[in-house]
C-alpha cells in the first residue's frame, strides 16, 4: 500500500477551464534558487485573451520541504 512513499500532493491549475491542457508538459528543477526542486506545468491551451494563448503554472517547494507553496501563474510568457 505505497509504503515508503510520501502522501500524495495534488498540483493543479489555480484557474482551470476546459481545454487548458495543463500538465501536457512538465519540468522540474530549482526555479527560484532556494536549493529545492520545484515544478512547472505548461498549460498550452489556457486562454487569457491573447492571440497565442499559453500559461505556465509554477509550484515551488515550501521552506519546510514538506509540500508546495501557492502556485504562481505566468500568463502568456515570452522566451
Amino acid at each position: 500500500a505505497n509504503t515508503g512513499f510520501d502522501a500524495a500532493i495534488e498540483l493543479a491549475n489555480p484557474t482551470p477551464t476546459v481545454g487548458d491542457y495543463c500538465g501536457r508538459s512538465v519540468a522540474a528543477g530549482d526555479i527560484n534558487g532556494d536549493g529545492r526542486d520545484d515544478l512547472v506545468m505548461g498549460c498550452d491551451g489556457d486562454s487569457t485573451g491573447a492571440s497565442s494563448p499559453s500559461n505556465m503554472i509554477v509550484h515551488t517547494r515550501n521552506a519546510a520541504n514538506t509540500g508546495f507553496d501557492a502556485a504562481v501563474e505566468l500568463a502568456n510568457p515570452t522566451p
